[in-house]
């Protein structure tokens, strides 16, 4: 009876999402319009974004023509434009119905010739599932490290130590075509050391195809890095130091070499610092209201790299290993000031100080294992994988608060104060085997994977207002979580005559989860099989 309760639930709270989602379509209304350059051509794949409340509501590129549609609810929006990175058009604009902007010119330094698709110097490619970026044709991106290269990469949005969609949706990152499971800070500080130089391309592909897992993010950018040519090297340095009201300083570097049928790729990045964090927030109520200020102070000490090594066993087989680490430090100091003022006397009542510190350790590694191998003279391929990634961390967070009469004097009881302990280990195995054949009419492309993780987290919280710790076991939990995932997938991709390009694929997923509640002695069970279709038609204009 549980269970058809539970079923019946889900299905009406589904209903229920799908419903509010067709409303929020439909109340949608289209923004649209056309940029121009100053020689009245069309600008091709300019960002477009529509936010507000510095907060991305809509995003799109323009197309071959210069056009562009969004579809926004009403209200007010800051519309901007940008071109590999570089603002050139921001205005306010108000949407109450569907409008059509008209043409709009733009004024551009980058020659257009740059962006220009050629049958020689392509450097925006639209694939059947992907845009491809080729960083080694933009003068744009060049002469700094892969997080440069992505600001400048069409549909991305690089903002502090996030990397998204201009719609808002993450996204995952894999070098080379292999996932990196590092994310925040530590991918930020990893990124930082790879040049720009040695990136050939960036790839997007905002919808994943079958050969790629459904994590939920938004889509994959894979980094495809250059190759060196015979016994040849090279390296880079790069240092920089940033004086704001705290300094903050990070060097970075690399070495890439191939002698004979061995190939070495490595880089280092190491960040420290400290920077300013400021916020204010007001929140009135009907009596009162609550006028806040948030000061802090972020300590950065990281480091982070990567060594591999490939070796050619023969002309049809290499082998190779890479590692990843990354060992962070973070440490945040935090003061917050309220003041609760009378709405009618406007006499401020009572304030309260709150002093907080956070420390914390996030350690990582990562090795992979991977195997190319040629299976026969039509260009068949076989590449296998192993990969494992190990992640920890422990947060020691302490706080204390104190509320005060407007006079300074202490409020009965009104100090207060906690200590919280938490601890995550994440480890994670996987297999995946990937086979390409091409065919007369496509190139077919299956394989599998079989993946193993498990997450321990302990999070205990203390009452350390009196003079002895009180661990509140109400605010504490302590659980453990396995997730074991086995995947079959096929796709195929081709031409039909010059100007139609066609992919399709399926993905067949079975999923077994294991939640085990140590703090509630619960135990829990799931498994599930779902498929992932996928198809994509691009049509090129004559």
């Amino acid at each position: 009876m549980h269970g058809v309760f539970h079923q019946a639930l889900k299905s009406g709270l589904l209903m229920l999402s799908r419903g509010l989602s067709i409303q929020q379509v439909l109340s949608q209304n289209r923004m649209s319009g056309k940029f121009i350059d100053q020689t009245h051509h069309p600008v091709q794949y300019l960002q477009i974004t529509a936010s507000t409340n510095d907060s991305i509501a809509g995003g799109t590129l323009t197309d071959t023509s210069g056009v562009f549609t969004l579809n926004l609810p009403n209200g007010t929006y800051a519309l901007m434009a940008s071109l590999f990175g570089r603002r050139l058009y921001q205005r306010d604009r108000s949407l109450v119905q569907s409008i059509d902007l008209g043409t709009i010119q733009v004024n551009t330094d980058l020659s257009l010739k740059e962006v220009a698709i050629t049958a020689q110097k392509k450097l925006i490619e639209r694939k059947a599932d992907r845009l491809v970026f080729h960083v080694d044709r933009s003068i744009s991106a060049t002469g700094g490290t892969a997080i440069d290269a992505l600001k400048a990469t069409p549909s991305l949005r690089v903002r502090d130590e996030s990397i998204q969609l201009i719609d808002g949706r993450g996204l995952s990152i894999m070098i080379n075509g292999r996932i990196s499971r590092l994310s925040g800070a530590a991918l930020a500080h990893f990124l930082q050391s790879i040049p720009s130089a040695d990136i050939q391309s960036i790839e997007l592909i905002s919808e994943p195809p079958a050969r790629y897992e459904d994590e939920g993010s938004g889509g994959l950018v894979n980094i495809k890095l250059k190759t060196l040519g015979p016994d040849n090297w090279n390296a880079f340095l790069q240092s920089s130091y940033r004086q704001a009201t705290y300094p903050v300083g990070s060097a970075s570097g690399s070495f890439n070499c191939k002698k004979s049928k061995l190939s070495l790729y490595s880089n280092l990045s190491h960040n420290n610092g400290s920077e300013r964090g400021t916020d204010d927030e007001s929140i009135q109520y009907s009596r009162q209201a609550w006028d806040s200020e948030y000061r802090d102070r972020y300590y950065i000490r990281s480091l982070s790299g990567r060594l591999g090594l490939d070796y050619k066993f023969s002309k049809k087989w290499t082998m190779g290993m890479d590692y990843t680490g990354s060992f962070d430090r973070p440490h945040t100091d935090r003061t917050a000031h309220t003041a609760i003022s009378n709405n009618r006397t406007l006499a401020v009542d009572s304030i309260i100080n709150t002093r907080s510190e956070d420390q914390s350790k996030d350690h990582s590694n990562g090795l992979n294992l991977h195997a190319i191998a040629q299976l026969d003279t039509l260009g068949s391929t076989l590449n296998a994988d192993l990969d494992y990634f190990g992640y920890s961390r422990s947060l020691d967070r302490n706080s204390k608060t104190q509320s005060q009469y407007r006079d300074v004097t202490p409020i009965p009881k009104g100090y207060s104060a906690y200590n919280d302990v938490r601890t995550r280990k994440f480890d994670m195995y996987s297999a995946k085997i990937d086979v390409t054949t091409p065919l007369k009419w496509t190139q077919l492309s299956y394989g599998g994977k079989l993946y193993f993780s498990q997450s321990d987290c302990d999070n205990a919280h203390f009452n350390t207002t009196m003079a002895t710790s009180v661990k509140d076991e109400k605010r504490s939990n302590a659980f453990e979580y396995v997730e074991n995932v086995y995947a079959l997938y096929f796709s195929g991709e081709g031409a039909i005559k010059e100007h139609w390009k066609f992919k399709f694929g399926l993905r067949m997923e079975h999923t077994q989860t294991r939640g085990n509640s140590i703090t509630l002695a619960e135990r829990h069970k799931n498994s599930y099989t779902e498929f992932f279709p996928s198809a994509y038609l691009i049509i090129r204009a004559q």
